[in-house]
């Protein structure tokens, strides 16, 4: 898969190397400030049923606090200006919290992969939705051919479409090169990637920056530790 590499300041504020783990506990709160770069899109959970179809933005998620992610969760939603209080999880398989609930270790492998492959790659609106439509069909994905997920955009429980020109087939390639290429599979790891997770807004994925991780963060006031009861 041949990929487009374009220099991005917003990619430069996210450090992938030297990232320490992150105990349980630490909590993010962001407020929405809506998707860009990205692009209109739609889509369907229900096998593509008529009727099922709906209208989203696919893209980076951005928030005032100057962060940005993109979305796990396309049965949960979020308003622009609304401040979400989210858990900050290192173990992707565990996020998102509810339906289509946890990825587990494999989908966690492949998002791993994908953002190793392709995240500092990202540029314009096309490429943007594109790794959006290929992160909702690896967590939303359920259906089963040959021994794996059958992550194919139009086909399977998850589907989905878009009209920009080049999203859908740059989210096929971005798909279909997980694992590398050639009859032996790869999966790479990206660190730094963490969850977001909260019971009634939708999930999120961040890349944590810098190279003491949340801790930057931190020195800012928007992590603080959850009370546990």
């Amino acid at each position: 898969m041949t990929t487009q590499v374009v220099n991005r300041t917003w990619i430069s504020a996210f450090a992938i190397a030297g990232i320490s783990a992150t105990s349980g506990g630490e909590v993010l709160s962001l407020t929405f400030n809506g998707v860009n770069p990205g692009s209109s899109a739609s889509y369907n959970l229900n096998s593509g049923a008529v009727g099922s179809w709906q209208s989203t933005n696919a893209g980076v998620m951005t928030w005032q606090q100057g962060r940005e992610t993109f979305c796990i969760q396309l049965y949960e939603n979020i308003s622009f200006n609304q401040t979400v209080t989210y858990e900050v999880l290192e173990d992707l398989a565990f996020v998102p919290d509810s339906q289509p609930g946890n990825m587990g270790p494999e989908k966690a492998m492949l998002i791993s992969d994908l953002y190793a492959r392709n995240y500092g790659s990202i540029g314009t609106g096309a490429e943007a939705a594109a790794f959006q439509l290929a992160i909702w069909e690896i967590v939303h994905e359920t259906e089963v051919a040959g021994g794996a997920l059958n992550l194919g955009l139009g086909t399977g429980i998850a589907r989905f479409d878009a009209s920009l020109t080049g999203v859908m087939s740059q989210a096929e390639a971005l798909l279909n090169g997980l694992g590398g290429v050639g009859s032996s599979l790869n999966y790479l790891s990206f660190a730094g990637l963490r969850g977001l997770t909260n019971e009634d807004f939708q999930d999120q994925l961040i890349v944590v920056p810098g190279p003491a991780g949340l801790a930057g963060l931190m020195a800012v006031g928007l992590v603080r530790r959850r009370r546990r009861a």
